[in-house]
This record gives structure tokens, C-alpha cells and sequence, in this order.
């Protein structure tokens, strides 16, 4: 099997050849050394194509040199780049990962729930694909251990259809929420657990057997 050790491409030596462990894929990598001292890890078909000739070096110093005289197009385009690359600086807030959830069920084919968001009609307003136009919305209302819900579980997500509920206020707004006759009155099944004191899991059991009246609520009755 050819192995280029010793072997100079531009500015790169071939010194050894990378481990698979250490190339993490299935092309054939080198650990090469450049004429500048650096020492990098570059694939084989590079060097041998002559795509790769240095360790990136030339390539800055190239840059370097065409800054000394920038031209206006060159400062335009820096720009927009660095507004581009500037950030909101809130990634670790809750209110972000709850944001970026609702926008990959929306988007994501691939989201374990996009059948039920994307899939069926569940869209995300333009102004909220990105973070900064949700949070323009939604920060005044905003309180820590609130979630983002719909007004209309049958609409998008937008200002005017949302709202920052409780988990327990969303999980009463859900589709599939599962409606019980108790001893005060038809209610959800969450707001009938918190109210006597019996889990959702043991109420759905006792009243899908059938059992009504003050046995539903009993906590002693063994589901």
C-alpha cells in the first residue's frame, strides 16, 4: 500500500500515517509537518491531488497581504460578516431551548414529533424563525419555569395564538386531554389529581374500569 512518508507536497512533509482512531473516517490520513513548523493532519487524496500544499499558512499570509490595501467591497463584506456572526448571547436561557424546540418541530422532518407539528399543518411565524423576532414577542410575559403553549392547539405558533403557561396549565390545553366526571363536575384529569390528591395514571385506570363517584377519588383504593 503506497504511504508517502518522507515525501514533500508544496510545503508539507509526510511524517506518518494517521491511526483510524485518529482519522474518524474512512479516508486514509497523513501527520505532516510545514515548511513553517506547524504540524497538521491532512487526507492523502489532498496531497496527492494537490489541493492541500501547506498547513494554511499561505493562505493566511495571502489574506494578511490583501488587508494591507483593502479594497471597499473587502470592508463592506467584513461587515456584514461580523453583524452576521454576532449573537443574542442567551443559548443557556430555558426560553432559548424552548424556542429552538418549537422551531425543529415545525421544521425538522426529522424531529421525533414533526408528524404531529410540521407534519400536520403546525407552522412557525416568519418573524420567530429566529430567536431575536420570538423573544421581541414573548420576553415581557416571560416568567422562569413558564413554557411556550398555543391558544389554539389547531393554529401556529405566532404572537397573537401563544402564550407562556404552567406544565400543568399546557398539559390541560393538549389535544388529547382526557375529560373525567368526578363528584364536583367534569374537569381534566390533571386539575382532578391535583384537587384530591390522586395521580393522573391511577385516575385514567380506575375511571376507564368503569369506577365512579366518591370510589374515583378514594386515595386508599388501590388502582
Amino acid at each position: 500500500m503506497y504511504t508517502p512518508i518522507g515525501e514533500r507536497f508544496g510545503k508539507l512533509v509526510v511524517m506518518s500515517e494517521a491511526t483510524k482512531e485518529e482519522r474518524k473516517s474512512r479516508h486514509r490520513k497523513m501527520h505532516c509537518i510545514c515548511d513553517c513548523g506547524k504540524k497538521t493532519m491532512t487526507m492523502l487524496f489532498t496531497l496527492k491531488g494537490g489541493s492541500a500544499r501547506s498547513c494554511g499558512c499561505v493562505a493566511a499570509e495571502k489574506a494578511k497581504e490583501r488587508w494591507k490595501n483593502p479594497t471597499k467591497e473587502m470592508i463592506e463584506q467584513r461587515k456584514l460578516q461580523g453583524e452576521k456572526n454576532k449573537t443574542h448571547g442567551m443559548t443557556k436561557h430555558t426560553a432559548f431551548s424552548q424556542w429552538a424546540d418549537m422551531k425543529s418541530r415545525c421544521t425538522n422532518k426529522g424531529h421525533a414529533w414533526y408528524k404531529s407539528y410540521g407534519g400536520r399543518g403546525i407552522s412557525l411565524d416568519n418573524s420567530w424563525l429566529t430567536f431575536e423576532g420570538f423573544w421581541a414577542d414573548m420576553e415581557q410575559l416571560w416568567v422562569e419555569g413558564m413554557q411556550i403553549d398555543r391558544i389554539d392547539n389547531d393554529k401556529g405558533y405566532c404572537k397573537s395564538n401563544c402564550k407562556w403557561s404552567t406544565r400543568s396549565q399546557q398539559q390541560r390545553n393538549k389535544s388529547n386531554t382526557k375529560f373525567i366526571d368526578t363528584p364536583n363536575g367534569v374537569m381534566d384529569i390533571t386539575t382532578a389529581s391535583e384537587l384530591y390528591g390522586v395521580s393522573a395514571g391511577c385516575l385514567r385506570y380506575r375511571y376507564e374500569k368503569g369506577v365512579r363517584g366518591l370510589d374515583l377519588i378514594k386515595k386508599s383504593q388501590r388502582a
